[in-house]
């Protein structure tokens, strides 16, 4: 079996809509995140989920999301923005549309 060193774009629109959704009923964004990235080291990716981890167990869910290549610097810099402002509904949206673009990408 091919060793993968990124997640491929079914699995990054997946993850940004798992996280969108979850998001949507007013979960955490660290929290929802921890727990995909938690479920996804039990499988057999556990090395491209690992950097995600140790991101997340500092509480850096921006940095957690950049190893996963969820997102760039640009779209980091903007989630950033929208995280602060505590708006679940704008992070979900936000979450929505980086997978819509993704998506369309491929």
């Amino acid at each position: 079996m091919a060793k993968h060193d990124s997640l491929d774009t079914e699995d990054k629109v997946r993850l940004l809509r798992a996280l969108a959704h979850h998001v949507h009923r007013k979960r955490a964004l660290d929290e929802v995140l921890t727990e995909q990235v938690e479920q996804e080291l039990r499988g057999s990716r556990r090395r491209l989920y690992r950097a995600a981890a140790e991101a997340l167990a500092e509480g850096a869910v921006l940095t957690a999301l950049r190893a996963l290549e969820l997102v760039g610097e640009e779209a980091g810099l903007m989630l950033d923005l929208i995280i602060e402002s505590g708006d679940h509904r704008q992070l979900s949206t936000a979450l929505n549309r980086l997978a819509d673009f993704v998506e369309s990408a491929a």
